[in-house]
């Protein structure tokens, strides 16, 4: 078989490790830049900023606590299903509000394509984790 069609133990410790590694990461660099308040006036449409306004005020440590959260259920099985939805649902809404700036903003939309990129293959392998749980 060329591929197997359910992710091993190992290969779901390592999505959860670095998948949470990616996401903690994220987090910081969001509550260490200083720009974290100001990013909002390259040419967005202030229409959109009730749906935005989570990232600017406490969106980053949300980030930080689920990677932790990713990283602790890669050893502890139990926390597994609950984490990876609310992640893939939290990224789903990142990549969402990503859309929307691009949209928005052709400068700030270039600047997250690579965030939309990795979070989207984040996305995909939560999905493939929840969809092959509990299958024999």
């Amino acid at each position: 078989m060329l591929f197997m069609l359910f992710m091993s133990e190992r290969e779901t410790k390592l999505y959860f490790n670095v998948a949470g590694l990616i996401t903690v990461i994220s987090g910081l660099l969001t509550i260490l830049s200083p720009t974290s308040d100001t990013i909002f006036p390259f040419g967005l449409d202030t229409a959109i900023l009730p749906a935005t306004n989570i990232y600017s005020s406490y969106w980053s440590y949300i980030v930080c606590l689920i990677g932790f959260l990713m990283i602790v259920a890669s050893k502890v099985p139990a926390l597994r299903v609950p984490v990876a939805i609310y992640s893939t649902i939290e990224k789903l809404y990142f990549i969402g509000m990503i859309l929307l700036i691009m949209h928005q903003s052709e400068f700030l939309g270039t600047t997250y394509k690579y965030s939309l990129i990795i979070y989207s293959i984040i996305c995909l392998y939560g999905s493939f984790y929840l969809g092959q749980y509990n299958r024999n």
